[in-house]
């Protein structure tokens, strides 16, 4: 006979213990156990029903006998789908029905009324000593397993959120003007993932240049551009994050005349096209600071001049520049 189950045993043993009175004494000794069943024949045999028994109470039944109580079942059919058992205890004038689908689900609550009857306390144990590991072991039938979560299928990757930034910088430039200079930026950035896509104002502020020969005339020089950044995260490591860029840009050199008796002024176009390592330290999750180092190479030359005198500047070949700023990211 199969064992029973923790759940079902501790829920007919709670209904056990509200309705059951405590055994009598001094009721007719004999077999504590008679086990009737009329003619089905997928019933437990009373041998099967006494081994039950006997692991519950932890105890031979004819020390129950001597305790003189005695469960008398009888066990029939009740209707086309239910099997019904009548329990006579001694000292109760009328007796206990139980049905249940099956005559095997009937035995499992005869045990634990007539447990009950036998010894209160064999329940008790049953609810205080750990419950699955207790009647498993008494009964040698395995604890009872938890219902396997039905596998889930993969979540779909999450989608990279798209955010929006503005960024401030200041850096050092050499290449474009006379000497090396300082120079203010603003931007506003577009982050997809990985993936960062920058617009640039630039103004590199002004510079002389004077004349070898005649210290007294030069010009001064300053540049104003535009510039667009494409930039990948190749690298993280905490709170760091390496980013390759390329940029374009374009804008124009002003230039104007010092020491001359005349007032002389021109500009020129300027377009390059480079380079732009940066490095990232995220103060949070809506602030970082950013050190970029930017090689660009000019794609037009500018030349000023001084007339009658010649050539007072040349925009070089390219352009270097380090920079260090805030990003916020929204």
């Amino acid at each position: 006979m199969r064992g029973l189950s923790t759940s079902r045993l501790i829920s007919l043993g709670a209904v056990a213990w509200l309705g059951i009175s405590a055994p009598a004494s001094g009721q007719e000794r004999g077999s504590a156990l008679s086990w009737t069943v009329d003619g089905l024949g997928e019933c437990p045999t009373e041998e099967e029903v006494r081994a039950d028994l006997e692991r519950i109470l932890l105890r031979p039944l004819s020390e129950a006998a001597a305790m003189g109580t005695h469960a008398s079942v009888e066990v029939a059919r009740a209707g086309d789908a239910m099997i019904r058992a009548s329990v006579r205890l001694s000292g109760e004038p009328e007796p206990r029905v139980l049905e249940a689908p099956s005559c095997r689900a009937v035995a499992d609550g005869v045990l634990v009324v007539v447990a009950y009857a036998i010894d209160p306390a064999s329940l008790v144990r049953a609810r205080a000593e750990r419950p699955q590991e207790r009647i498993a072991e008494v009964l040698s039938t395995p604890a009872p397993r938890a219902p396997q979560a039905r596998p889930r299928s993969a979540a779909p990757p999450p989608v990279d959120p798209m955010r929006f930034g503005v960024f401030a910088a200041g850096s050092l430039d050499v290449g474009a003007l006379p000497g090396a200079g300082l120079d203010g930026s603003l931007g506003a950035f577009l982050e997809i993932g990985r993936w960062q896509l920058e617009a640039r104002l630039r103004y590199a502020l002004p510079r002389e240049q004077r004349l070898a020969d005649s210290p007294a005339l030069g010009g001064s020089f300053d540049l104003v551009d535009v510039a667009a950044f494409i930039c990948l995260e190749a690298a993280r490591a905490g709170a760091l994050s390496l980013r390759a860029c390329a940029q374009a840009e374009g804008g124009s050199i002003s230039g104007q005349g010092i020491g001359s008796s005349r007032v002389q002024e021109g500009g020129a176009l300027w377009l390059a096209v480079g380079l732009a390592p940066a490095l990232a330290l995220a103060l949070g999750d809506h602030v970082r600071l950013v050190l970029r180092g930017e090689a660009v190479v000019a794609l037009t030359r500018a030349s000023f001049v001084i007339r009658p005198i010649g050539a007072v500047h040349e925009s070089g070949p390219g352009d270097l520049r380090v920079g260090l700023g805030p990003e916020v990211r929204f």
